[in-house]
């Protein structure tokens, strides 16, 4: 009796055939029991029971392939973890978030060709949650600028009063800076910075001269120019 191979005929040409859309471990199988089918197909002896297995192994193989997984998110996701400077966040968050590791796992999930949907999901919520562990630093640039300003006159044309409380104002600024500089972007760090920047500018501005001083500094510049013409 000859093998009614209808249903064969049909499972084979409802088949698949581009294999890029699938990861190779799925496909590799599929592949297999498509070649067997067609194999089977094309066998005018073949039986009944052979038809009906060769039909039965594409139908499994079929259900068995795994769509490759869409990447986009990912990419971007790796991209703005790489983008992330270590020098804007606390030491300790960015130890603690190990977004290194992140990232290079996102990466193997990525070039792998089998990874699934699963997979680059569960990557790209290990990025977003590493980028989420990260401490933002204080913003310091105030203090830094307040430090850096120095003043118009020398100590010894300064009264001492005045000096001494420049010089209380810039040690504890600088002291707190070293701190200051590490530490997460809070409330009370933002106000100790507002505060030591004003405490250093109010003390820079009260600066005071000694009583009778006089800036010979114009005169001075006038006898050198003298002295070079002279010369």
């Amino acid at each position: 009796k000859v093998a009614d191979k209808a249903a064969l005929a049909a499972a084979i040409a409802a088949a698949p055939t581009n294999a890029a859309g699938y990861t190779p471990d799925s496909w590799a199988p599929f592949a297999a029991a498509l070649a067997d089918a067609n194999a089977v197909n094309a066998d005018a002896n073949a039986t009944q029971d052979a038809v009906d297995a060769a039909v039965a192994a594409l139908a499994t193989a079929q259900g068995n392939l795994v769509e490759k997984a869409d990447k986009g998110a990912l990419a971007e996701a790796i991209a703005g973890a790489e983008a992330l400077d270590e020098e804007d966040y606390t030491p300790e968050s960015w130890v603690e978030a190990d977004l290194a590791t992140a990232i290079a796992d996102a990466k193997e999930v990525y070039a792998d060709d089998n990874a699934t949907e699963a997979a680059v999901a569960d990557a790209i919520q290990l990025l977003r949650d590493a980028a989420l562990n990260l401490v933002e630093k204080a913003d310091t640039d105030a203090l830094e600028d307040a430090i850096a300003t120095l003043p118009e006159i020398k100590e010894e044309d300064a009264t001492p009063e005045t000096w001494a409380a420049y010089e209380a104002a810039l040690e504890a600024a600088q002291a707190a800076l070293i701190r200051l500089n590490v530490a997460p972007d809070t409330e009370a760090n933002r106000a100790e910075i507002a505060k030591l920047a004003k405490d250093l500018e109010d003390a820079y501005n009260g600066l005071k001269l000694i009583e009778g001083y006089c800036d010979y500094s114009e005169l001075e510049e006038a006898v050198l120019y003298c002295a070079e013409l002279d010369a």
